[in-house]
């Protein structure tokens, strides 16, 4: 995140924050600074997108995917081009088994970031589960999975 200017070492600190309360689980903290984040900075486009994008994933970790949508979204029509956006938008379609948006939202992902093994991982599960199994499996297969040392 480049955050320049006057609002810099303040949203620095709030994100320090945010993500401390994120690590210990307290999801409704976080939550509630990131919400602050989007009153108090409105006119940021840096801040409001990031904002949007962590309550995003943080709605999609406590599955109220109505909201991740909403804030994936929103993170999106600041910042076009991030494909982890995209990538965590179709994750939200697949839990919610809406394969047909979910592999739209991957193929956004993938364009951005052709050599994301992830997003062609989700991709692949996506097709699979919308009746192209064949493809699916393909696309699934394809991918090398990570390997730990």
């Amino acid at each position: 995140m480049t955050l320049n200017g006057d609002d810099g070492p303040e949203l620095r600190s709030i994100w320090d924050e945010a993500k401390a309360h994120i690590e210990r689980g307290n999801y409704d903290k976080a939550i509630e600074i990131y919400r602050y984040v989007l009153i108090r900075y409105a006119e940021n486009d840096i801040a409001v997108e990031y904002a949007n994008a962590y309550l995003g994933d943080i709605f999609l970790t406590i599955r109220r995917l109505d909201l991740a949508e909403k804030h994936l979204k929103m993170a999106i029509t600041i910042a076009l081009g991030n494909p982890h956006y995209y990538y965590l938008l179709g994750f939200s379609y697949s839990i919610k088994e809406q394969w047909a948006k979910a592999v739209t939202q991957f193929r956004k992902a993938i364009r951005l970031d052709p050599d994301n093994s992830e997003y062609e991982r989700g991709l692949g599960w996506a097709i699979f589960n919308a009746g192209s199994r064949a493809e699916g499996t393909i696309t699934f297969s394809a991918c090398p999975f990570p390997t730990h040392t």
